[in-house]
């Protein structure tokens, strides 16, 4: 298995702690994880139709001591095709193919900022990749 961290930074014009402590983040999964019935064994099957992956926030955003909204998983290996935030019940879409490796931690960094069009993001510090820049695609 390998960890997902996605941590909303809030950008110039950016949106409120409470906003992003009430985001919710999601990604696609192509893999099925279950436990044997008889043995502590993890089973990893494909999924014919990738399924969507809620990611547990783990920490509140708070001035105070400088932290940002952070949301984890736990993911099966694999290759994940977008990360899905949602944000005051609008979604914004990062289309990044992301390489998820058994026993690593994966740690995003998203800036979200409030913008004439309605949101922009800033991807950085990516563990695996020097993504510096991500593509965001406002769903209707």
């Amino acid at each position: 298995m390998a960890q997902l961290d996605v941590k909303l930074i809030s950008g110039t014009d950016g949106f409120t702690n409470a906003e992003l402590n009430a985001a919710a983040v999601k990604t696609d999964s192509k893999k099925k994880v279950s436990v044997g019935s008889t043995t502590a064994t993890l089973n990893i099957s494909d999924l014919t139709t990738a399924k969507n992956v809620d990611l547990k926030k783990t920490m509140d955003a708070a001035d105070a001591s400088g932290t940002n909204a952070t949301f984890s998983a736990l993911i099966a290996p694999q290759q994940l095709k977008q990360i899905v935030i949602t944000i005051n019940g609008n979604n914004y879409t990062l289309n990044k193919e992301l390489t998820m490796t058994a026993n690593q931690k994966f740690s995003l960094e998203v800036t979200v900022s409030r913008t004439p069009l309605g949101f922009s993001a800033a991807v950085t510090n990516w563990t695996e990749a020097s993504m510096t820049e991500g593509g965001v695609v406002v769903d209707p």
